[in-house]
């Protein structure tokens, strides 16, 4: 089990029994990561893959659109002169939990670099 120091706090956007969604600023550079949901001491760690990463906007409103789908001049009528901040959206498939006898478990440490989120980062 990574240590805390290796998870990233992210705001889940759409979270189902089958996996969940988040936002990045960069496209990831990991293609699996473990999940913690809910707050100690009722956490529950998932095993997840990424199954899609699609380059969004998201507006002050909380809206978020796919980049490739705003138009400018729609984008002007829609956000007045607001323009979207550039984002991926990361959606991840769960493919099991981790179950408390493994938590206890110390995995080896592969250190994240926060500028690049290389590494085997966790969310």
């Amino acid at each position: 089990m990574p240590d805390a120091a290796h998870f990233l706090c992210v705001e889940s956007r759409d979270l189902t029994s089958q996996g969940m969604s988040f936002l990045l600023d960069r496209r990831p550079a990991f293609g699996s990561l473990v999940v913690a949901l809910c707050e100690p001491p009722n956490t529950i760690h998932m095993v997840a893959e990424v199954v899609h990463c699609t380059d969004v906007l998201v507006y002050s409103s909380g809206l978020v659109e796919p980049a490739h789908s705003t138009d400018v001049s729609d984008a002007c009528d829609s956000h007045g002169s607001e323009q979207g901040k550039p984002m991926v959206l990361v959606g991840c498939e769960f493919s099991r939990r981790i179950e408390a006898d493994e938590e206890q478990q110390q995995a080896p440490q592969v250190p994240i670099d926060q500028e690049t989120g290389s590494g085997a980062p966790c969310v």
